[in-house]
């Protein structure tokens, strides 16, 4: 950007060269531009002194640590600005969610206006009860649909999230800034809900236990065909007045299901 512009390029002087340029600098005041980057995860890196932090793909933080030590390093400055650019998540305890739900309670005017004065939010999203399959309602999230985001290009994202339900909770997230119930989930959210409201009516005027496991973690000596595959048992007991019933499921990737009835009959 500095390069294209005839008034900042010759006054700012990058060092490196094509996509290894890491630093520009105004030397009359010794001011400069680079990325910061910490080699430890999550951990931040403590000590700039911004006049200006930009952070993205702040969904992608596992940690608040990097934006709120580019918050702590604007303290000395008179006219500081923080830009942080995201798409939704998964994880309700993540830095992203937190500043999500204070960007929307700035924008639905939830808080004290002297309180909010300094912070600018801007939330592009679906509505709840809105169906991201339907293109009606996608200009809310996606604003420049058209223009910076061809219609074919979602209408692809939705057709493979439809055909793959491993996939829609990343289309939702990144598509349509809908926050989901998981990273990626091979049952689609509708149908848990449905199965839970079965549970429920089923087991109406009654005391239940229940329990949940993952194949994944069985150990390989007790059921050795099923210890390396993917699948969740549940089991209900329910004890009704007269008689005690019990109830219990089992899920299981299509390739791995044969060896799963076999190892547990």
């Amino acid at each position: 950007m500095a390069k294209g512009s005839d008034g900042c390029g010759p006054r700012v002087p990058s060092a490196g060269g094509g996509a290894g340029e890491y630093n520009s600098a105004y030397l009359e005041t010794g001011g400069f531009f680079r990325p910061v980057a910490s080699e430890a995860r999550g951990r931040g890196k403590s000590g700039p002194r911004v006049h200006c932090a930009l952070l993205d793909e702040v969904h992608e933080h596992p940690t608040a640590a990097m934006v709120e030590f580019m918050r702590a390093g604007t303290k000395g400055r008179k006219q500081a600005l923080i830009l942080m650019i995201t798409n939704s998540g998964h994880d309700r305890n993540t830095v992203c969610y937190q500043y999500h739900e204070y960007s929307r309670k700035v924008v639905q005017q939830q808080l004290p206006e002297d309180d909010t004065d300094s912070f600018f939010g801007y939330v592009c999203g679906l509505d709840e009860g809105d169906d991201w399959k339907d293109e009606a309602v996608w200009p809310k999230a996606n604003p420049l649909l058209g223009t910076a985001i061809p219609l074919k290009y979602l209408r692809e994202q939705v057709r493979e999230a439809v055909g793959m339900p491993a996939k829609q909770n990343i289309v939702r997230r990144l598509n349509f800034c809908e926050w989901t119930e998981a990273d990626a989930a091979w049952l689609p959210q509708i149908t848990a809900t449905v199965a839970e409201a079965h549970v429920r009516a089923d087991a109406d005027q009654r005391m239940v236990s229940g329990g949940l496991a993952g194949s994944r973690h069985w150990a390989p000596s007790v059921m050795p065909r099923i210890a390396k595959s993917t699948g969740t048992t549940v089991a209900l007991v329910s004890t009704p007045p007269e008689a005690r019933s019990t109830r219990s499921c089992r899920w299981s990737p299509g390739p791995n299901a044969a060896d799963a009835v076999g190892a547990t009959q």
